[in-house]
């Protein structure tokens, strides 16, 4: 068995897909999932599985999202890539007290990378990409709204954001 976290992009953030995560984790475990759990209630689920093809995963949580009237982007990732990224730490050095760190999961990995920081927005950097992961750095005191849409239009794909600590959160609870 191999271990996952998938990210669902907009559910339960303001009006976007409102989701009972409970009802969600009990229809991937019918589909055969194995320790399935979510974490938080923004649509980021923790499983093990033994299906061999990503896109099969993927294709199976989407049904399941559809059975439950809703349709959303999912973004899947190995356990190992996901503890390696956090153990790299790719915001050190980039952050002063106040601001806050964003991890952006891709749709795919962008045909062009630029290889230094990138300034999206006053006050909205873009640190670096890992593979289909943008991270990103917003100033204290900038709203972070945009980062999301500023990605998509940036690299042409859909993707999904979450807060760094939401994702150091979710990897660590996901080692347990």
């Amino acid at each position: 068995m191999t271990r996952y976290v998938a990210f669902l992009r907009a559910v339960n953030v303001g009006r976007h897909t409102v989701l009972k995560m409970d009802v969600l984790v009990q229809g991937l475990e019918k589909e055969g999932l194995v320790n399935v759990s979510s974490y938080r209630q923004s649509g980021n689920i923790i499983f093990d599985s033994d299906i061999c093809s990503d896109e099969t995963m993927k294709e199976m949580i989407s049904d399941q999202l559809e059975q439950l009237a809703a349709r959303t982007d999912v973004f899947l990732f190995r356990y190992d890539k996901m503890r390696s990224l956090i153990g790299f730490d790719p915001f050190h050095g980039h952050i002063m007290e106040g601001d806050r760190a964003f991890a952006t999961f891709l749709s795919k990995v962008p045909a062009e990378v630029p290889k230094m920081l990138l300034p999206l927005q006053d006050g909205i950097s873009l640190i670096g990409v890992i593979e289909d992961i943008a991270l990103t750095v917003v100033l204290k005191d900038v709203g972070s709204g945009p980062v999301n849409d500023l990605l998509e239009t940036r690299f042409e794909v859909r993707a999904t954001t979450r807060n760094w600590s939401t994702v150091k959160g979710l990897v660590e609870r996901a080692g347990k």
